[in-house]
């Protein structure tokens, strides 16, 4: 989702000093691993806080974690279903659709009567096009109207593509906890690499 690089000199100097060269890698990779467990478990319970969704656990279902090993001091946190809009909530930008090839966004009208699980079953586009006499129905490239009065009122507008603006500042919170965990951590996983060391 995002990349952040941690500078070591400061690691090293400290493994250095107390003699444990031989252990820094080692150290590094297992005070990386607690950092991430721990971004990734406050990332998921952010999430409700910043993002209205049906689904408050989606993050805890799509984040999954690679860990780093003293060869490879490199841990991930990503979205391995790709199908949550993860990273453009988190970032910001510009959304596709993922089945369909436009966006039915609702009228001001329709979405004040929006729920906590979405739109109403007789507010959806599908269930207004099977009420609506073919008489009074208008389905264009840029929306679906339905005649009432004599005029033509709009429902549903039609995108192929939306601007979201960045709802989840989940970057700023992963770099957070990471630098704060490892600062604080790698003490600690250094003493214990020191007392198995062979």
């Amino acid at each position: 989702m995002f990349e952040l690089r941690i500078d070591t000199r400061a690691f090293t100097a400290y493994a250095e000093k107390i003699g444990g060269e031989d252990q820094i890698k080692f150290a590094l990779a297992q005070t990386l691993n607690t950092a991430i467990v721990n971004a990734r478990r406050v990332l998921v319970s952010d999430w409700p806080t910043h993002v209205k969704q049906r689904n408050p656990g989606w993050p805890s279902a799509a984040l999954r974690m690679t860990y780093a090993t003293k060869q490879n001091l490199t841990a991930t946190i990503s979205d391995v279903t790709g199908r949550g809009g993860l990273n453009v909530l988190a970032k910001g930008g510009t959304e596709q659709p993922l089945r369909a090839r436009v966006f039915a966004i609702p009228s001001s009208e329709l979405a004040q009567r929006k729920g906590q699980r979405g739109m109403r079953a007789r507010d959806t586009v599908r269930a207004i096009v099977q009420r609506t006499p073919r008489r009074a129905l208008r389905i264009t490239k840029t929306g679906l109207f339905v005649g009432q009065h004599g005029r033509l009122k709009l429902m549903y507008s039609f995108r192929p593509s939306v601007r979201i603006g960045r709802h989840w500042p989940a970057e700023v919170t992963f770099a957070e906890v990471v630098t704060t965990d490892m600062a604080a951590g790698f003490a600690t996983q250094m003493a214990r690499a020191m007392s198995t060391r062979r």
